[in-house]
């Protein structure tokens, strides 16, 4: 009987254990992200190696260049995400928000659809437009208390007043996952002759059936040009980077995360061996049993049967007790995700599911 249990217990442990390290793994590396062609989606950095930044954020003049003439990607937006408001008004206590100042068409390239209302209109991403601005869906809930009225009503940020056009899906909170609410960027043409200012992250879309490879050799080619005519701001540019938006928010725990499922993968199948080495002793051991019986008469077929029944209860046993341990510790599993995913990726038995698909 213990030599029975200790492989149940022993190959539970494992299987939970490797199972709930794939569903982190599945969640946060292997599924796309849940944005519209999230494959084609991708993230513009200025590469300036030589002063110690080799991903260093967009100027709005090179965002402005490489939406106008780089005919490797469908759409190009830009956002600004340090952006902050304090909200007053509407008879509450005055509350500090982390908003984000994004381009209009944004939420049309990631395939966002607003939970209520509408997003941006081109119009209202130009400097002098009336103020709108859209809610995420907690500080919806926690500030206004899920009021579909507020649609169309004004607040006060910063003490001017903004009309609330939407409220975005439960979960997202692109980039960060702190966002509050966003706001038009509305550049001026000031704003798009600025080579100087590096506060833009620049998300794209890649043009069906052009390649990564393909999009950065048109950077490059971009990037070179814009160098030689503007080489007193750009001097320190060695190029622009097309990387895939996954990349951003995973590539700080890809490797640890590789390493991890590859040691308790590793140590499953060892696990695997043990087990395997002691049921063959434990058959060696019942020889004498089986020789007895089949010399009394019984059937080789129910010695099979009995053989098929008792390994696969073992297997079941196993594998139950490893679902069961998997589900308990992830509490602690949830830890491994990137902090701007986790609001947006969860992590389930085998899988992962989005908490919202947009």
């Amino acid at each position: 009987r213990d030599l029975h249990s200790f492989p149940t217990r022993r190959s539970s442990d494992l299987i939970g254990a490797t199972t709930g390290i794939f569903s982190v793994v599945d969640a946060v590396l292997l599924r796309a992200l849940p944005y519209r062609n999230a494959n084609r989606l991708v993230s513009l950095y200025e590469d300036r190696s030589r002063t110690g930044f080799p991903r260093k954020e967009f100027t709005p003049a090179n965002y402005a260049d490489c939406k106008a003439q780089t005919g490797s990607f469908a759409d190009v937006a830009a956002l600004d995400a340090d952006r902050f408001y304090n909200l007053t008004g509407s008879g509450a206590t005055p509350e500090r928000l982390s908003a984000e100042g994004v381009t209009h068409n944004l939420f049309p390239l990631l395939g966002v659809q607003p939970l209520l209302g509408r997003v941006f209109s081109s119009q209202e991403d130009t400097p002098g437009s009336e103020h709108v601005v859209l809610l995420s869906h907690r500080l919806w809930l926690g500030r206004f208390g899920g009021d579909p009225r507020v649609i169309g009503s004004k607040i006060l940020l910063n003490g001017e007043k903004y009309s609330v056009i939407g409220v975005m899906p439960p979960g997202f909170s692109f980039p960060n996952q702190n966002a509050d609410l966003w706001v038009p960027i509305a550049f001026t043409q000031r704003d798009l002759a600025n080579r100087g200012s590096h506060f833009l992250m620049v998300i794209a879309a890649l043009q069906p059936g052009v390649s990564l490879q393909e999009a950065n050799a048109a950077l490059r080619v971009l990037s070179q040009r814009l160098r030689r005519e503007h080489m007193d701001v750009m001097q320190f540019v060695d190029g622009f980077i097309a990387d895939p938006l996954q990349n951003v928010y995973t590539r700080e725990v890809r490797s640890g995360l590789v390493v991890l499922l590859a040691a308790v993968a590793f140590i499953l199948l060892i696990a695997c061996a043990n087990i395997a080495n002691l049921l063959l002793s434990r058959a060696a051991g019942r020889q004498r049993e089986i020789s007895l019986r089949v010399a009394r008469g019984a059937a080789r077929g129910r010695f099979v049967r009995q053989l098929l029944t008792e390994s696969a209860t073992l297997a079941v046993a196993g594998g139950v007790l490893g679902i069961l341990l998997a589900e308990a510790n992830f509490r602690f599993l949830r830890n491994l995700i990137p902090v701007d995913l986790s609001r947006t990726v969860a992590i389930e038995i085998g899988r992962a599911s989005c908490r919202e698909r947009v």
